[in-house]
């Protein structure tokens, strides 16, 4: 017995939306009057709206901008990156905004991440942060690079047990890291969720090679080297800042090219002490969830070898009996 009517294809028989919404309306109608259920259509852009406003698509768009504002060398670059990722970008009236087909809707990155994604401050941290490598859109040179020094450093780790490198990729699955995701990927073509894989394993190799060229085993030696780069950091920090300002006052291009010459290379003394001090801060965060780790595990092997123990004496008893 039909108990419901549902006009999903009535789009296909009608010339315009006025003659769809009449046809629906009628259909409803007709439901209503024979005691049917009408079923109600999700709509491709609803299907869209769940999916752009879950944490992984935002995530996900949130890491590639962090990408391209990292290895571009300049705002022209960071725009081609975003489109080597397939995002169609959108730059107007001081605003950037950018979407993947097949979907609809653009995203204005500023409102969705907050000021330091404002254009401004973008064009900033490109000029502050100086990529180490020249970006290329060729994936193979990415993860070929990404997986090889990712192994190598992880074996050198291993062979200082007890380090605080060791534990980082003693507990690398704990922690998302799966080295064949980036294997299986497909490297036809970059894609952000590529650059999610690699960037997880980067950011383990940083950290590793920091606490072995600087002879870091301990959290005492970490947080005293801290303290150290916020030392050198502070006074370079309040010179780029006066820059900042000046070039706000420049009135010619030529005086503010020099300025922005002379920003680009104290950037160039911080972003390595802030990298530093931003590894800092991630290996004490890590640190202290291994800890919790450890103990939950020691926790549960103890209540595990209490129920052995139990077991174990009331078979003991039922014997003596």
């Amino acid at each position: 017995m039909i108990n419901s009517v549902s006009f999903v294809d009535g789009k296909r028989f009608c010339n315009t939306k006025k003659d769809y919404a009449l046809m629906r309306k009628t259909s409803d109608r007709l439901c209503a009057d024979y005691g049917l259920n009408v079923l109600k259509n999700e709509k491709q852009d609803d299907r869209y709206n769940k999916y752009a406003a879950s944490g992984l698509y935002k995530e996900i768009m949130k890491d590639s901008i962090d990408y391209a504002a990292t290895t571009a060398k300049d705002y022209n670059e960071f725009i081609q990156i975003l489109q080597d990722l397939d995002y169609i970008v959108t730059d107007r009236n001081n605003t950037l905004s950018i979407r993947r087909e097949p979907y609809k809707r653009n995203t204005r990155i500023e409102s969705q991440f907050g000021g330091q994604y404002s254009k401004e401050n973008i064009y900033k941290r490109i000029l502050e942060t100086q990529p180490q490598f020249s970006y290329s859109p060729e994936p193979y040179l990415l993860v070929n690079r990404t997986y090889k020094n990712y192994n190598d450093i992880r074996e050198k780790c291993y062979q200082n047990k007890g380090s605080i490198s060791y534990l980082i990729f003693q507990y690398e699955k704990l922690f998302g890291i799966n080295r064949e995701n980036v294997l299986k990927s497909n490297v036809e073509r970059i894609t952000p969720e590529l650059i999610r894989e690699i960037k997880k394993m980067d950011e383990y190799s940083k950290q590793a090679i920091f606490l072995v060229k600087n002879k870091l085993n301990t959290d005492e030696q970490l947080l005293n080297f801290e303290k150290a780069t916020y030392e050198k950091i502070n006074p370079l920090k309040s010179e780029r800042e006066h820059l900042w300002r000046k070039l706000k006052k420049a009135k010619t291009d030529d005086d503010k090219k020099q300025i922005e010459d002379k920003i680009v290379a104290i950037s160039k003394q911080i972003t390595p002490l802030a990298e530093e001090i931003r590894l800092c801060r991630e290996i004490q965060r890590r640190m202290e969830n291994i800890k919790r780790m450890e103990v939950h595990q020691k926790l549960e092997q103890e209540k595990q070898d209490l129920e052995k123990l139990n077991e174990k004496t009331k078979k003991e008893k039922g014997r003596a009996r």
